[in-house]
């Protein structure tokens, strides 16, 4: 089968265009930091059990403490924009960061998102942070 010019000029561009779609895929989904920027950093909100009817607003916590947890472990992004899966939340933590809003979901299937890009992130080691915040709160 003989291949016009035009022909292999498509092929190759559909192999480097998907090349490209494959790397950018993979840099969206490299671990970074929950909280890049602790020096400008500062919680808004901190809930115990957000969905139950016994909900906890926590008033009293060492900030810097809580902050410098969240700026030792990494999230993912995903594609998913689906963050309604609050049923098993055990913690909730908002906090502001350069002017953008975050929320960390913590429980058994932990998360956040932020303002900014409204992608849900997966947060792998969730339960080891819940067990080193509930120390500070």
């Amino acid at each position: 089968m003989i291949l016009t010019k035009w022909k292999k000029a498509f092929l190759l561009f559909t192999i480097l265009l998907l090349i490209v779609i494959g790397l950018v895929l993979k840099l969206w989904m490299v671990p970074k930091p929950i909280l890049s920027d602790l020096e400008n950093a500062e919680i808004l909100l901190i809930t115990m059990s957000p969905c139950s009817p016994h909900a906890i607003s926590v008033k009293d916590y060492p900030e810097k403490e809580i902050l410098s947890v969240l700026s030792r472990h990494t999230e993912r992004n995903t594609l998913s924009r689906n963050i309604n899966d609050l049923y098993d939340v055990d913690l909730e933590i908002v906090f502001a960061e350069n002017g953008t809003s975050h929320f960390i979901y913590l429980g058994s299937n932990s998360y956040s998102y932020s303002t900014m890009s409204g992608f849900r992130r997966d947060i792998p080691d969730g339960p080891e942070i819940l067990s080193e915040l509930l120390e500070y709160i």
